[in-house]
Parts: C-alpha cells; sequence; structure tokens
C-alpha cells in the first residue's frame, strides 16, 4: 500500500494503517529522537507526542512531503521544544539548590541570591496548583505519576499545569531580566 493510501485511510479514522506508519518509522524516529534527549524515557514521551500530534493533524497533511518527512519535522520541533524546557529546568535547579559558600566570589554570591528570591517571588505568584506541581518536580523530584496521585488529577494534567508554571516562571523572569 503506498503512503498516499495510509493517509487516506488514516483521515478515514483506519487504525491499522496508522498502526503501519507506526510500525515503519518508529524505531528512525525514536534514534533520531534519542540523539536530542540521551534518555530513554523521555525519548519515549516525545514519541508519544509524535505520534498524538501526527494523529491529530493528519487532515492537515500535504503530500507534497513524504510522510516521514512530515513526521521528522514534527519530532525535531518537539525535541527542539523539549530541549528548550530542559534548560529551563536546570537553571530552576540551580537557583533552587544554591547555597551559599565562602569559596566563591561575593558578586556572584549577591547576584544569585537576588535572582533566587526572583525566582521565589515568581513561584508564589503561580496559581496554587501549578506552584505545588512545579514544587513536587523541582524540589522533591517526584515523576508526573507520582505528582498526579498526591494532587488527584490525571498525569497528563500534571505535565500540563507543570508546562504552564514553567511558561508563566519564564515570562516573569524575563520581565526581571533573568533568563
Amino acid at each position: 500500500m503506498n503512503e498516499k493510501d495510509l493517509i487516506e485511510k488514516i483521515k478515514n479514522k483506519d487504525m491499522k494503517a496508522f498502526e503501519m506508519i507506526v510500525d515503519k518509522y518508529s524505531k528512525r524516529l525514536f534514534n533520531t529522537i534519542y540523539r536530542f534527549t540521551h534518555n530513554y524515557e523521555d525519548t519515549e514521551d516525545i514519541m508519544q507526542e509524535v505520534w498524538i500530534k501526527f494523529y491529530k493533524s493528519i487532515n492537515n497533511f500535504k503530500a507534497q512531503s513524504t510522510i516521514y518527512t512530515y513526521l521528522y519535522r514534527i519530532a525535531i520541533n518537539l525535541s527542539i521544544n523539549w530541549l528548550r524546557k530542559k534548560k529551563l529546568q536546570e537553571k530552576f535547579k540551580i537557583l533552587l539548590s544554591f547555597t551559599l559558600s565562602s569559596s566563591s566570589d561575593p558578586i556572584e554570591e549577591v547576584i544569585l541570591n537576588e535572582e533566587i528570591e526572583i525566582l521565589k517571588a515568581g513561584i508564589e505568584q503561580l496559581p496554587w496548583r501549578q506552584r505545588w506541581i512545579f514544587i513536587l518536580r523541582q524540589e522533591e523530584k517526584l515523576n508526573f505519576k507520582q505528582i498526579a496521585e498526591i494532587v488527584g488529577i490525571k498525569e497528563n494534567n500534571a505535565k500540563v499545569s507543570y508546562h504552564y508554571a514553567l511558561k508563566n516562571l519564564k515570562k516573569f523572569l524575563q520581565k526581571d531580566g533573568i533568563l
């Protein structure tokens, strides 16, 4: 069966055609994403997002490119977004875990202390659920399944709330010139 036929079948909600595409391209996409994440679990999460996004956007697919090219673009965009989010999370971790040491530069200590205070103020301004989820994820190092159980929501809702918490904190920190 050619790609055009598969796309038409997927548009008509044929799950077997969708499974054929998943089977055909999963390994290549997984390897591509893994080069960004270097982490099996994160790669699996991004892969799930790729397939969801592909399935939801199949009606927008123009046969001007191959299915793989379309999937590849989705995978790359999601991987880049993951890297941006990871970089932001690492900045938060550094600020949250920073402790003063007598050997560090006093000017750096003052700057980092100011950044920590600004970050804390930003966290306090988050809506209560985002704040709670952010703290559970960043400070308690819990995974989204654990967070969902604690908060009493679905795992996907925990991920979405965390995403918005990061987005809101990023805006707050950019406004204050930290990011």
